[in-house]
């Protein structure tokens, strides 16, 4: 996104910024997104707080809080193809967990050393796990190929799995773990508990159902031991 905004902000059109204020340390966007905001002209936060964010960043005029934006697309989707999905993929409402996770470092094997423990203490639960693809991040395309490499039949990866079946596993799964903003943002529509693992996240506004446990080992271990209590 930031390439549309360079040359908008050169060609003087205005530029409609939403999401800006947020903070994901740990990722790329947080960059980003403070170069937008500096750039737009109009701007469409989530909360106050980013409004006071965008503020300290000299940006003072045409701020608008409207909210998760997301949320008003989620309350109109449409869930009629609810019971296909959940056949196609041999799935049980609340007895799958959804796991999202983009690549964050240029440091490939503390990521995968990450996932790998997640994964094994998640497969322990006896819940399906559907694990859905890394963005283009640094590192995205060599995570996907070792998640696509992953051979247990608990798991199923789905590659580019698009944002309409991402709605449909997100409504029927029974908790969501990973690095996602959607985890952040949508979750808690559909009342899931969302567990944050590794540094993407760190800093990123959240309601009470998102815990964030970064790399620390022993509290994802006990964590998901006591999952069952906390969903």
């Amino acid at each position: 996104m930031i390439l549309p905004a360079l040359v908008s902000h050169q060609l003087k059109i205005p530029l409609i910024h939403l999401g800006g204020g947020e903070i994901t340390k740990n990722s790329p966007d947080n960059n980003y997104r403070k170069i937008i905001s500096k750039l737009s002209t109009y701007h469409f936060c989530s909360s106050l707080y980013a409004k006071k964010r965008l503020n300290k960043l000299g940006v003072k005029k045409n701020i608008k809080i409207v909210g998760v934006t997301s949320f008003e697309e989620l309350s109109k989707f449409d869930f009629s193809e609810n019971k296909k999905i959940l056949k196609r993929y041999n799935l049980i409402k609340n007895e799958f967990v959804l796991f999202s996770y983009h690549s964050e470092t240029i440091d490939l094997q503390k990521e995968k050393k990450l996932i790998d423990f997640t994964l094994k203490r998640l497969l322990k639960l006896n819940y399906k796990i559907i694990i859905t693809s890394s963005n283009n991040d640094f590192n995205g395309r060599a995570l996907n190929d070792y998640l696509k490499n992953i051979r247990n039949h608990h798991i199923i990866f789905i590659n580019s799995i698009g944002s309409e079946f991402y709605k449909y596993f997100l409504f029927n799964c029974k908790f969501m773990i990973g690095n996602s903003s959607s985890g952040i943002t949508e979750s808690v529509f559909f009342k899931k508990l969302n567990i944050s693992i590794g540094d993407r996240q760190i800093g990123r506004d959240h309601d009470k159902n998102t815990f964030f446990l970064r790399y620390n080992f022993k509290k994802i271990q006990l964590f998901l031991s006591n999952i069952e209590n906390k969903i």
